[in-house]
């Protein structure tokens, strides 16, 4: 399978078009590095989500927990979210990330290594529109090296782009 991917920094809020666009029948992988600069302040902090629609608040999305430096990837089907956590990320270290989803399941590695499975009781709902990456203001929060892929990446890749 060919390598499809987007590739992009994020030093601030942006809203990026993705191509190609996303067929989540097919799964998806999202890695990048994240580095949280300070404890979390009681709101959550969303890091990345792409909405099921136009002005529907369920997205597939990554945020920060608002009592915990831990992360939260969600992802929604026909009859509600489906979510995996991250164990606690270090203050100040770069932190390699993958969310991986599947026809069947919905991953979180850190550093290489799955911390989180759930399976899928039913086809994830399509995303729609553009990915938006960082879109509150989060001066804690920073990510480098979000790669975007349309299909799900295998442990083999998550280590290699762990390692780097």
């Amino acid at each position: 399978m060919a390598e499809h991917f987007s590739r992009f920094e994020a030093a601030g809020p942006q809203v990026v078009e993705l191509a190609p666009p996303w067929n989540l029948a097919r799964g998806l992988s999202i890695t990048f590095d994240v580095r949280l600069t300070a404890l979390p302040s009681g709101t959550w902090r969303t890091l990345f989500h792409r909405p099921v629609a136009r002005g529907d608040a369920r997205a597939l999305g990554l945020w920060v927990f608002p009592d915990a430096p831990r992360l939260r990837a969600q992802a929604f089907h026909e009859r509600g979210p489906e979510w995996v956590d991250s164990e606690a990320v270090q203050l100040d270290v770069w932190t390699p990330i993958a969310v991986i989803a599947d026809a069947r399941w919905l991953r979180v590695y850190r550093a290489g290594k799955v911390e989180d499975a759930v399976r899928l009781p039913r086809a994830l709902l399509p995303a729609f529109g553009p990915l938006h990456v960082l879109p509150s203001p989060a001066p804690d929060v920073a990510l480098r090296d979000l790669r975007v892929y349309d299909h799900p990446i295998d442990e083999p890749a998550i280590r290699a782009l762990s390692a780097r």
